[in-house]
Formats: structure tokens, sequence, C-alpha cells
């Protein structure tokens, strides 16, 4: 979703730098772009489409970017016997779909990913019929995080060996501002306003504001070192409302707290005051927010292979301009 600059330094290079291999395709899930992505397609890439080396859907349903749900219906698309996921600003490097073909030749219960906890760590290649007997992504998993690990834990839940590969030439990718990957993250959009109470230099309360009138209440760990942040568990919910320059905080377990509302502060009196965090506070607060649900559902998981229903991946597609499809 509206990663169009990405493509345009990747798609077309990624192609061509595997185009050899032959029995290859490309799917490209446009998932409701704003950005001109369409036009780009149809004035740039037309004949891989007509030679069948990509396939271009378009789905117009999504109001914000669901990570797992657009994997998963990209992923099913592909009709080969290995699938493999690339996000908008990874490159394949030369070669790379004969160096997967090579390792499943070998070995056909595996499956590939980088070794680098990096922007590569998402590239994943697997067999089309372990992918679809786990369910693909658990599309509960809506935010940014831990989607990845979720899926690899559950290919090795089923048998599946984890082969991993640092070639260089094979995980490059566009280096950019963290915030970027989930810019469209319905969890980011979704949050009105941060606050911080500051407790000590080891941990502070956070209050994230909804804006469907729900909050997340919890601790922060390392506050004031933005590259350390971390949320820690037992985070609690509820509902609140503002009225005549008061906020009420309503807990799910019948507390009730009430603050003045000033401009920048929400305070009860001196020793109870959150501050609206900074511009960059919040940016990596947003960071950390978009999987506090994902982080909570993977490690509840254990042994778990199957975490989505038999409707899972379903979208209405037009493909390649024309044909309408569902899936």
């Amino acid at each position: 979703m509206n990663r169009l600059h990405h493509l345009k330094e990747t798609l077309l290079k990624n192609i061509e730098d595997n185009i050899s291999y032959g029995k290859l395709e490309f799917i490209l899930l446009d998932y409701n772009s704003s950005d001109g992505l369409e036009e780009w397609v149809k004035s740039k890439l037309a004949k891989y489409i007509d030679n069948g080396i990509l396939k271009y859907h378009r789905t117009s349903e999504p109001k914000s970017f669901h990570r797992s749900h657009s994997r998963n219906v990209a992923l099913k698309l592909g009709s080969g016997d290995i699938l493999c996921n690339l996000d908008a600003d990874n490159f394949l490097g030369n070669d790379f779909a004969s160096y997967v073909n090579y390792n499943f030749s070998f070995n056909k219960d595996v499956f590939l990913t980088s070794g680098f906890k990096n922007g590569s760590y998402g590239k994943i290649c697997v067999k089309k019929e372990h992918f679809l007997k786990i369910k693909g992504y658990d599309e509960r998993m809506s935010g940014w995080g831990f989607e990845d690990d979720d899926l690899y834990q559950r290919l090795e839940n089923l048998g599946r060996e984890k082969q991993v590969f640092y070639d260089e030439k094979f995980t490059q990718f566009i280096d950019h501002e963290i915030e970027e990957s989930f810019s469209n993250d319905k969890n980011v959009l979704g949050i009105e306003s941060i606050y911080v109470q500051y407790d000590s230099y080891t941990k502070s309360n956070v209050l994230f504001l909804l804006r469907n009138k729900t909050f997340y209440y919890g601790k922060v760990v390392k506050p004031n070192e933005y590259d350390a942040l971390a949320l820690e568990g037992n985070w609690k919910k509820g509902t609140y409302k503002v009225q005549n320059r008061e906020m009420t905080l309503n807990f799910k377990s019948n507390l009730h707290l009430s603050f003045k509302v000033n401009d920048t502060k929400l305070s009860i009196n001196k020793e109870n005051e959150f501050i609206k965090a900074d511009e960059k506070l919040e940016k990596y607060l947003k960071i950390e927010f978009t999987s506090l649900e994902n982080k909570k559902n993977y490690e509840a998981k254990g042994k778990e292979i199957v975490s989505n229903p038999k409707d899972w991946g379903k979208a209405t597609l037009i493909k390649n301009f024309s044909k309408k499809i569902r899936i």
C-alpha cells in the first residue's frame, strides 16, 4: 500500500535479475494504493504482464494496511510449487530463483529465510503445500512485528527445517525510516495521542489514547533511550471520555481515573501528571505499539500449527486491469 517509490527501484531489477530462470512469476498485489501504482504498472510493465512473468492484482477493499492479510492474499495467488514473500523495499539478488530451487532440490521439507535481523528478515521461501497447510500468516496479527517469527515457528512445529542464508547479494534492501514500514497500518492510524508519566530512568507509564475512545495503559522500559524502548506486558485496557476539559479513564477492572486536560498534559495532581510525548518519542512509541498485540499472540502460541479460520486470505481482486476474481 503506497510503496510505489520503492517498487520503482526494486521490481524491474528483481525481474531482470531472475528472468533467466524461466519458470518464474511475480505476483504484485496493489493493496488499494493511492500513489499511482496502477498507472505505473500499465505504462512500464505491460510487456511483463503480456508474457506472464508479472501478474498484477488490485483490491480496493482495504482502508488501511494489514500486513498478514496482504501477504496471505498475494502468496495464495502464486501458482508455483515454491512461494517467496518479498517486501516492496527488498532486492532479490542476481539468480536468487536458481539458488532457491537448488536448496529445495536437496530437501523439500525446509523453508528459507534471511539470517539477518534487518530489512531482509521477512524474505521467506516455502513450499506452497506447507504454507497452505499452516494457513499462512496469522491474520490476528495486524500490526508490525512478530508475524514473521510466528510463521517460522509454526512451520517448524509442522516439522519443517529453517535454513538461513547470509549471502549479502540476497539480503539487500532499501534503507529507510522504520516508521515508513507501518505508515498505513491501522493500529498506528488508530492512535489519537500518547502521554507519558515519567517514573524513573528505567521505566515510565504510557497512555495510548485511540480514536475509537479506547485506551492502553502500561509501562515502557528505558523511556529516555529512544533506540532501546521496549513495552512490558500486562497492559490495561478500557474506554475514555472527555467532557468540560476533564478526561475519565474507565478500566475493565471497574477502576476510574479522572484527569484535568491541558494543552500538553493530563493531571490529577502534581504527583500524577502525564505529559504529551514529543515528536521523536511518539515515533518510537508507535513502533512499539504496533507489535504489542502481535507479541502477546506469538508468545502464547506454544506448539500451534494453524492460526487462521477457513476464510483466511480472502479478497476481491481485479487481475491485470480487467478480470474480477474472488479468492
